[in-house]
Parts: structure tokens; sequence; C-alpha cells
């Protein structure tokens, strides 16, 4: 068995050796669904049951936030690439002549190939 699920029985063994020693320790507790009551273990049990689902409600909502955070990210991401691709084809013709001096100095400090 691998470390980590063996850590994780351990951790619920000992979750629920807790809720079994909480549940006999304080004064019964009762829970009403569609008017009846449902006390004692199966009250327990419907209690921790609701307490999972509300667990993979939080998780799912919080991916779900995730993922809209992340494709919100990746929107203004290409957006400012956009904005920075439009000023700088705006700006080409003002570069022009900087872009031929460039040139021709590369052209007479190339190394002479023998």
């Amino acid at each position: 068995m691998k470390t980590k699920t063996r850590y994780f029985l351990i951790a619920s063994l000992i979750l629920i050796a807790l809720a079994c020693c909480i549940l006999w320790s304080f004064e019964p507790h009762s829970f009403y669904i569609d008017g009846d009551e449902i006390g004692g273990v199966a009250g327990v049990g419907i209690a921790l049951m609701v307490g999972a689902l509300a667990l993979i409600a939080i998780l799912f909502a919080a991916a779900v936030t995730g993922m809209v955070l992340v494709g919100v990210a990746l929107f203004l991401a290409l957006l400012a690439i956009v904005i920075v691709g439009s000023v700088g084809i705006a700006l080409s013709p003002l570069l022009l002549p900087f872009l031929i001096l460039m040139g021709i100095i590369w052209l007479f400090n190339r190394p002479k190939a023998v």
C-alpha cells in the first residue's frame, strides 16, 4: 500500500472514531427532514453526507472560478500582445530611416567570405 493511501486511511479512521466519540459524549441532537425527526446514528450519517456534498460543491465552485480566472488572464495577455503589436506597426514608418541605416551598417560590416 502506498504511503499517501495509508495516511489517508489512518486519518479517515481517526475522524470516524472522533465522530463516534462526539456522538456519544454530547446530549442527543436530532435533525428535521420533511417534518420527521431523525436522530442518533442516522442523523449523524445524514449530517456527514450533507457535509461531504457541501465539500464537493465548494471544490467544484473553486475549480470553475479558477478556470474562469485563467480564461480572463489569457484574454488580457492576448489583448496586451495585440495592443503592443499594433503600436509597433503604427510606429514602423517612423522607425524606417533607422532600420535602413542599420541595414547599411550591417551590410558593410559583414565578415568577408574566403
